[in-house]
């Protein structure tokens, strides 16, 4: 989806600045409050895509690797609040290459083995400026995606407007 809409040339040159990251079951990819510097592309497995979820360390604080299990789980509906990535080329993380402060305002867990393609700001910004006739459609794009995460995890308008910065 994220190359649909754009000439050949660009993906292409998109795809070769792209590195391969690779996650294990119930692995972070991107963590609540984390700077947005990446786009990652699906290869292969499936992310979940939801609210931060409380620990006893606080509301803000990320579960180690062994604490993912002693995790505070707060109401039903908090719990249902996600949105799978499970289709190849599906994409997650950077949604505005031009702003360098975001920050995620929900957590990205892989749901099982998992790869991808890793695309960090740098390289999406130097295409963009070489495909300048590219470069709406790619905005659009991620803008679209963004909101569609924010649309289904229901944030709330504070939430939304911190997320999205001063623009």
């Amino acid at each position: 989806p994220l190359t649909a809409q754009t000439s050949i040339a660009f993906a292409r040159r998109l795809l070769q600045s792209c590195t391969v990251q690779v996650c294990l079951k119930n692995e972070y990819v991107i963590g609540h409050d984390e700077l947005a510097r990446e786009l990652f592309i699906l290869v292969k497995g499936s992310l979940q895509i939801s609210p931060p979820t409380p620990t006893k360390g606080g509301p803000n604080s990320r579960a180690s690797k062994g604490e993912q299990d002693r995790r505070v789980v707060g109401s039903k509906k908090t719990m249902m609040q996600f949105r799978m990535l499970e289709k190849q080329g599906a994409f997650t993380g950077l949604w505005s290459p031009f702003e360098n402060g975001l920050r995620y305002p929900f957590e990205v867990r892989a749901t099982e083995f998992t790869t991808m393609l890793n695309i960090g700001r740098p390289a999406l910004l130097e295409v963009m400026s070489i495909f300048d006739a590219d470069r709406p459609n790619i905005e659009r794009i991620l803008q679209a995606e963004y909101d569609l995460v924010e649309q289904a995890l229901r944030l709330n308008g504070k939430n939304r407007q911190a997320s999205r910065g001063s623009w």
